[in-house]
């Protein structure tokens, strides 16, 4: 029991020892290698280099090539849409005008785009890579830049070390504020300059050093609406960059409308006709028995026009067969009010034709809604199930995109569940008049007389679309309005004027291939 006790003190107190000289020796291995003053020893800036990355371990990021590589493989990418009722691709000759208009439009746009910003796995730096936005010839803070606490502590401090900083694009300047009481052991040379040094000797002080960093701020001297340029900070074999968006931010467009303002001060209803009054009469009369104080704007380009006259209502007469589309922007030049309402002149308003619903979701700031579309009911007020909601599938490849339309939606409005989202709608919508404008209608030939999806495909990746189930209009898709109309409406070469029209846009908004048409043609496309 004795020596029992007594093997156990033994190991006991042999344990004791052993952790006793384990701290001293690593005591002493740290004093060697952090007590400057003690031993008389400094590292030099490349020992410490080769220590940070012994001790990361990993390698350093290349963005440039990062950057050549993705573009590589967007290059490679090929896609098809399909083989059953597929237009396009086009014409050789006419690929090769398109790819030079491409590159010219890429070259225009390329000072522009978005950066790619990667980030560091470990950094002995702390930085924001994006968002700094400033405008032409001011200046703006560097924010967030700092050394980290960690590897100063554990690396940095025990050696003389440079911080570079270059405006790469040369757009502007770095400068930064020296502090009065800024430690001596920090000298900054190229002050106001595209590039910038700060050197750092033994014994410097964080705090002071950080304090000089959050005093950087870069200085746009050329002007330009819209360029983009990288400050590249560069500390041992660290590099990081940070990218400052130069950007004459445009001026808001603002509505002096209340949300309690009559909806005649909200809204416009437009309208183009052509060959039809009858019908944009009847359209007028049913406005007018429930809106009665609501503008109506109507475009007409009849041959001979009619006088279509009344309280809130301008006709504009257009040159005979100007065109649907022309007539589209015509009428969207003119709106006052901060929305307004698409109408067909074949249309006719009911009780189920509830404005407000409308304006009520596009006032709703979090679903950044830009078109609200409704639906069609037959004569007794019945909501037809005829849905004409298509999203756009859409995938690339060097010779443009390939687009497939299909019948559907991308889901539910939040908290408006009779509502889908979608990418193409009917002819029956409300809009914000600003976010139209920006598109426009393509005035060309090929919508001369019939255009709808067309708007959409312009608008793709710009408007938020949505399509609801609780606004309807009344339309009996009537085709009986006389031999000008029928002649222009569904002329003879009515395959030819479709086809064209479909390959205007597969080369305008550089498509390889269109499919998932409401119509296909099984003729030989080489006549057209």
């Amino acid at each position: 029991m004795a020596r029992s006790l007594s093997r156990t003190l033994w190991l006991i107190t042999g344990g004791l020892i052993l952790c006793i000289v384990v701290v001293l020796l690593y005591e002493f291995n740290i004093t060697e290698h952090t007590d400057m003053s003690m031993f008389e020893r400094t590292e030099s800036e490349g020992d410490a280099r080769q220590r940070i990355l012994d001790m990361l371990s990993v390698n350093d990021v290349d963005e440039d090539e990062l950057i050549a590589s993705l573009k590589e493989q967007h290059e490679k990418q090929e896609c098809d849409c399909g083989d059953e009722f597929v237009y396009g691709p086009l014409k050789e000759d006419e690929k090769k005008m398109r790819d030079i208009e491409m590159e010219a439009l890429e070259e225009n746009e390329r000072p522009s785009v978005e950066p790619i910003v990667t980030c560091h796995a470990m950094s002995p730096l702390s930085y924001v890579g994006g968002g700094i936005q400033v405008e032409p010839l001011q200046s703006v803070d560097l924010i967030g830049l700092s050394v980290d606490t960690l590897f100063w502590e554990s690396l940095l401090k025990f050696t003389k070390f440079k911080i570079d900083l270059a405006a790469t694009k040369s757009h502007g300047v770095l400068h930064v504020t020296i502090p009065e009481n800024m430690d001596t052991k920090i000298k900054v040379s190229g002050n106001s300059s595209p590039r910038l040094t700060i050197s750092v000797n033994f014994g410097a002080n964080i705090e002071s050093l950080n304090e000089l960093l959050g005093n950087i701020s870069y200085q746009s001297m050329h002007y330009d609406i819209q360029l983009r340029d990288v400050v590249t900070v560069r500390l041992l074999d660290f590099e990081i960059r940070v990218h400052v968006h130069i950007r004459r931010e445009p001026y808001p467009r603002l509505y002096n409308v209340a949300p309690s303002d009559h909806i005649s001060q909200k809204v416009t209803i437009l309208t183009k006709t052509f060959e039809r009054y009858d019908a944009v009469r009847e359209l007028i009369r049913s406005v007018r028995k429930f809106y009665p104080n609501v503008t109506i704007i109507i475009a007409d380009d009849s041959e001979k026009p009619q006088k279509l006259s009344g309280d809130f209502m301008k006709h504009y007469l257009m040159p005979f067969a100007a065109g649907w589309f022309a007539g589209r922007n015509l009428l969207v030049s003119q709106v006052k009010t901060k929305y307004f309402l698409w109408v067909d002149d074949d249309f006719t308003f009911s009780k189920n034709t509830k404005l407000e619903r409308f304006i009520e979701k596009l006032e709703v700031q979090s679903l950044q809604l830009d078109l609200i579309a409704g639906r069609y009911e037959d004569k007794n007020g019945k909501r037809l199930d005829r849905n004409y909601d298509r999203i756009i599938h859409r995938k690339w490849s060097r010779d443009g995109y390939c687009m497939v339309r299909d019948k559907g939606n991308h889901g539910a409005v939040e908290g408006f569940p009779q509502c889908n989202i979608t990418d193409e709608v009917t002819n029956f919508f409300m809009a914000k008049t600003l976010s139209v404008r920006d598109i426009g209608f393509d005035p060309s030939d090929a919508f001369a007389r019939v255009g709808h999806y067309e708007f959409f495909w312009d608008g793709l990746g710009k408007l938020r679309i949505a399509s609801c189930d609780d606004v309807t209009v009344r339309h009996f898709f009537s085709h009986d309005y006389g031999e000008k109309y029928e002649q222009y409406r569904h002329a003879e070469n009515d395959d030819v004027h479709y086809y064209k029209r479909l390959m205007h846009s597969i080369y305008k908004n550089n498509l390889k291939c269109l499919a998932g048409m409401d119509r296909n043609i099984l003729q030989d496309y080489s006549k057209f």
